[in-house]
């Protein structure tokens, strides 16, 4: 099962964030670096679509791991297919920061390392490939910086809420150990007064026995 870090605003606000990004670099790419023709640009803007659809899929909490797995999958493949439609695009790349963001909130760190690492890979190699293999190595070495930064930040709001459930966790303990200790005092002072109580009726009950018997000794003794 996915673990929840997000509350559902921060889950609203980041999957807003993430269609802004994927607009801003449809739109940015389409109008400032069209394809070559226009069954091109229709391919794109197919696969725009599908990317929004993949990441809405993405938003859904909850469920098992593998779900996750194969949404990841198709968002690398798709926005693969982006960056080899337009090579040298840097906006398409930056596509990555969402999947890369929702790997580190939804799966293992080590799982969500090796997605990091593929998309890494992915986007340096459309560069190698579109315009020269130094460019890839210069693409991987920056997107690795810029995913590296967006995964630093997720991972640590997965620590944030690690320790934001721990101490909730400590503060629930607390507060049954000082439910524990009330009924414990509570019982205590119960049977405290109980055991006053029975003091009291063994004195009145030794005190007026010893003093009824002598007075029924003085009384027999007088008569």
């Amino acid at each position: 099962m996915t673990q929840e870090v997000t509350t559902r605003r921060e889950a609203i606000g980041f999957m807003v964030m993430s269609y802004v990004i994927l607009v801003a670099a449809g739109v940015v790419g389409l109008r400032f670096d069209p394809p070559a023709n226009v069954t091109l640009r229709w391919v794109v803007i197919i696969l725009l679509a599908a990317i929004a659809v993949v990441q809405l899929l993405l938003s859904q909490r909850g469920g098992p791991s593998w779900r996750n797995h194969l949404y990841l999958g198709l968002y690398a493949v798709l926005a693969a297919a982006l960056m080899f439609i337009q090579p040298g695009w840097t906006m398409y790349p930056v596509l990555y920061t969402t999947p890369i963001t929702w790997a580190i909130l939804t799966l293992p760190i080590r799982h969500a390392l090796y997605w990091a690492v593929l998309y890494t890979t992915i986007a340096a190699t459309s560069f190698a490939v579109g315009i020269s293999p130094g460019e890839g190595l210069v693409a991987f070495f920056l997107y690795a910086v810029i995913y590296g930064f967006i995964g630093a930040f997720a991972h640590a709001l997965v620590r944030a809420d690690s320790a934001r459930r721990e101490s909730q966790s400590l503060l629930a303990e607390l507060q049954e150990a000082h439910h524990q200790l009330q009924d414990y005092a509570l019982h205590a002072e119960e049977m405290a007064i109980v055991q006053e109580r029975n003091r009291l009726s063994r004195e009145m009950h030794d005190t007026l026995g010893h003093k009824l018997t002598v007075a029924a000794v003085q009384l027999e003794g007088a008569q």
